[in-house]
């Protein structure tokens, strides 16, 4: 007999494209602190005039995507589960 993916695929592209908008998060809001901060120290990373706007939209995109990641893998995603089991 076959074997099934554990997970089902759409948990699985979600999960990613969060962990993934997490990181850019992380990395875009590195950059805006150092382009218009610099308390703490600066790294030589090129200017982007729009680093707060490229900021936000990753931003929004995340939590576009998050209530639909929750919705999913605390409903959807559990009844699916269950059946299996």
């Amino acid at each position: 007999m076959p074997s099934s993916p554990y997970q089902p695929a759409l948990l699985r592209i979600l999960h990613g494209a969060a962990a993934g908008l997490a990181i850019l998060a992380v990395i875009s809001g590195f950059w805006v602190y150092n382009t218009y901060d610099k308390r703490w120290g600066r790294m030589a990373l090129p200017d982007l005039g729009d680093i707060q706007g490229i900021h936000g939209t990753i931003a929004l995109t995340f939590l576009l995507i998050l209530p639909v990641f929750a919705l999913y893998s605390f409903h959807l995603g559990y009844d699916v589960h269950s059946a299996r089991l």
